[in-house]
């Protein structure tokens, strides 16, 4: 259905000859159709716990769709932790507002992606169940605990707890910092006194917290880079900025464009990644022409699959 559009559902099984598609009737009646759609469940209301986790009715689903992320690609080792919005403006009670957002309304999800290129390798939906931000951090790099990778995010998931935290763990992190967070007294002091392109520093350990004054003053915390300047450039000229920030935003650059499509062009992007996990799980793992060697569309894929599965022998 996704990829013969039609205005409503009943279309689908029209018999006018602008609108009809002859393999909908042949394969079931509308009426069958609509009972099963009606009936459809992904969990088992007899066994839900009590109190009843407000994602209980697609857990199996979310969690299968999880799981195919996680073991269909490896990513590298820069990944970004960020938060993304489903947009939805229906009655929902893990619905988020958030006026300042280009999303305001929609369903909150925080996705580990690769930075090149913003494929997602775990992801959790906001349900406001009282978790612990640190409890979430953790949870939702599990899978890349251990296994020393980079991973950028910015000042909400920041604190020197938690880069001390995913140290121990061989996780590495670099990101903006919230003054309240860690900064010592000393270094916020020394931070009001900056000018333009002047840099303050304070290490312990691995861990560096790294301040400079561009047109205002941008805190870091890194557990990755040393407190080298870089030089950037820049419109009118070049600048010297930390290498921390300059990373930093090289790496964002690409996540912070992906999550503008998703809000732009959701619908697309949500069936594209769900037929990925599909064709991934039915044996389509290169999507590409055997004979060409060239990339095939999604369309082609899905064309062949269905049509391998819906002739097969018995």
């Amino acid at each position: 259905m996704e990829l013969t559009k039609r205005e409503s559902l009943k279309d689908y099984w029209s018999s006018d000859p602008f609108l009809e598609i002859a393999i909908f009737g042949k394969l079931m009646s509308r009426k069958r159709f609509q009972q099963i759609w009606w009936c459809l469940h992904f969990n088992n209301n007899e066994v839900q716990p009590q109190p009843t986790g407000r994602l209980f009715k697609i857990q199996p689903l979310l969690d299968i769709l999880v799981e195919k992320s996680k073991t269909v690609y490896k990513p590298e080792h820069q990944l970004s932790l960020d938060e993304s919005v489903i947009p939805w403006r229906g009655r929902f009670r893990i619905r988020t507002i958030n006026p300042g957002n280009l999303t305001k309304y929609g369903l909150l999800v925080r996705v580990v992606t690769e930075s090149t290129s913003g494929y997602i390798g775990n992801l959790e939906i906001y349900s406001a169940e009282g978790k612990k931000l640190q409890e979430t951090i953790v949870s939702v790099l599990g899978p890349y605990l251990d296994q020393n990778y980079h991973v950028y995010q910015d000042n909400y998931y920041n604190s020197v707890a938690t880069a001390e935290y995913l140290l121990s763990r061989k996780v590495r992190i670099c990101g903006t910092f919230r003054v309240n967070r860690g900064l010592p007294p000393d270094l916020k002091e020394e931070c009001k006194r900056l000018k333009r392109g002047d840099t303050a520093l304070r290490r312990k350990g691995d861990i560096l917290l790294q301040s400079w004054r561009d047109t205002h003053v941008v805190n870091m915390v890194s557990t990755v880079h040393n407190s080298s300047m870089v030089h950037v450039q820049r419109r009118h000229g070049q600048v010297k900025k930390p290498l921390c920030i300059s990373e930093y935003n090289i790496v964002t650059c690409f996540v912070t464009d992906y999550a503008v499509e998703i809000v732009n062009w959701f619908i697309e992007q949500s069936t594209n990644i769900g037929y990925n996990y599909l064709l991934h799980s039915y044996g389509f793992p290169q999507f590409t022409n055997p004979i060409t060697k060239s990339l095939n569309t999604i369309f082609t894929c899905l064309h062949v699959l269905i049509t391998r599965e819906l002739y097969r022998s018995p």
